[in-house]
């Protein structure tokens, strides 16, 4: 191959030499060279330039930071905002307890005044009582401190209530066994009433009687319904009464009276707490419970029996169904005290088909499924046991001469049922079938 000559690298150079000098304005493309004055403006030039590029890029940098900067007090003033709304809840809770402040000083010294030595307050005992209360109450800070006060004297009172619930009881247990014996007791209520007639209208049907019969509930778990009950049928109270509400779920009975007009009766109008009925049970002080006794072992299951009302009775109702849970603890609601139940304290034993009966005679539904004819409690009877061989002792206790020997004892072994008491006795004061002993008349 041929070899490269010396000027021809000679030659290549000046050419390099030439391109460069026209790159940098040394020189014209055709290369001449420039005047130094316009080379000098070049340079200035391209200085100017690198500056601007310079410059340029602080003023984007402080673009930047400008936007961060709005961005920031944006974020303040939302903040600001908020520390004044921080600032009126602040305000508004200083003033609440302000109030509160003062209010707290308004009842502590109503409290103290109230129970000041010789103001009709609720500490008892003499001034230097009255002096260590006062001093006590003098200690309260706060609402924390009287609801620490107030909580320790409920739990007092509620204790002194248990103390009398636990008296009564045995009382009411003492006086039913007797009168009545230590049981089991039961009662029989005849009632009369209007029987389901095919062909016939309801103020046609013909009136007829039946017997409901009943075991109390033992004494050990409801004493004071169970005695309360017993003392109301032994003194014929429950006589001339009706049962005037036959809804779906109950059966219920009070010192109620059917409505007449002359002598035709008023359909479905009853004359509620008829007062010659009432005033008996409330002379003999036997017409409401003194609370609502409750024993969980005896709920309100079907068939069993029930007190109405707060406080319970007079009105008394047969559980048509399992009212267990509306008529248990808690289940009446619209009472004050709702976690309360209603004394049930008897179950029907007999009778079940005369419920059937009864199902048949027409209510008004508009009118709290009140009985359009009535049904009357003719007569109630508590029954006693006897034992063969001491039947001649039983069957003079249940007419009534008991000779002071008390309440008769021992359990029935032949199931044999003796009245208790006789249609035309009653009253409390005076002397009545199983009334135990002589000196209580």
């Amino acid at each position: 191959g041929a070899s490269k000559l010396p000027d021809d690298d000679d030659d290549d150079d000046d050419d390099d030499d030439s391109r460069d000098d026209v790159e940098d304005g040394s020189v014209t493309p055709d290369h001449t060279p420039y005047p130094q004055d316009i080379i000098d403006l070049r340079g200035e030039w391209r200085q100017l330039q690198a500056e601007s590029a310079k410059w340029n890029a602080r003023t984007k940098s402080t673009s930047d930071d400008i936007l961060a900067l709005k961005s920031q007090i944006q974020h303040l003033d939302k903040e600001d905002g908020l520390l004044s709304g921080y600032r009126l809840q602040i305000q508004k809770m200083r003033e609440q307890i302000t109030e509160e402040d003062e209010r707290g000083k308004g009842y502590k010294e109503h409290f103290v005044a109230t129970h000041r030595a010789g103001a009709k307050g609720i500490v008892p005992g003499g001034p230097g009582h009255s002096v260590i209360m006062g001093r006590e109450i003098g200690k309260m800070e706060g609402l924390d401190d009287y609801e620490d006060y107030v909580q320790k004297r409920e739990d007092s009172l509620w204790a002194k209530i248990d103390v009398l619930v636990e008296k009564y009881e045995k009382e009411s247990r003492r006086e039913a066994e007797e009168w009545f014996g230590p049981g089991p007791h039961r009662v029989e209520l005849e009632i009369e009433f209007p029987q389901y007639t095919d062909d016939l209208p309801p103020t046609e049907w013909p009136r007829v009687r039946g017997v409901f019969k009943i075991e109390m509930a033992p004494l050990s778990q409801m004493p004071i319904a169970v005695n309360l009950f017993l003392q109301q049928v032994h003194h014929k109270l429950w006589n001339g009464c009706s049962f005037v509400i036959n809804a779906m779920h109950i059966l219920q009975a009070g010192p109620h009276r059917y409505k007449e007009a002359g002598k035709e009766r008023v359909s479905g109008q009853y004359i509620a707490n008829v007062p010659e009925i009432v005033g008996k049970f409330e002379s003999a002080k036997l017409d409401k419970m003194p609370f609502q006794e409750y024993h969980n072992d005896y709920p309100h299951s079907k068939y069993t029996i029930g007190f109405a009302g707060r406080p319970g009775g007079p009105d008394f109702y047969i559980n048509k169904i399992n009212n267990s849970v509306n008529h248990g603890p808690g289940g009446q609601s619209h009472h004050d005290l709702h976690e309360e139940a209603d004394p049930c304290f008897a179950k029907l034993v007999e009778g079940m088909a005369l419920l059937d009966e009864l199902n048949k005679i027409p209510v008004d539904r508009d009118k709290g499924s009140l009985l359009l004819h009535p049904v009357v409690i003719v007569d109630s009877r508590v029954v006693v046991t006897r034992t063969v061989g001491q039947e001649e002792e039983q069957q003079n206790y249940a007419n009534g001469n008991n000779n002071g020997n008390g309440a008769a004892g021992g359990q029935n072994q032949n199931n044999e049922n003796v009245p208790a008491n006789n249609d035309d006795q009653g009253g409390r004061a005076r002397n009545v079938p199983a009334m135990g002993p002589s000196q209580r008349i």
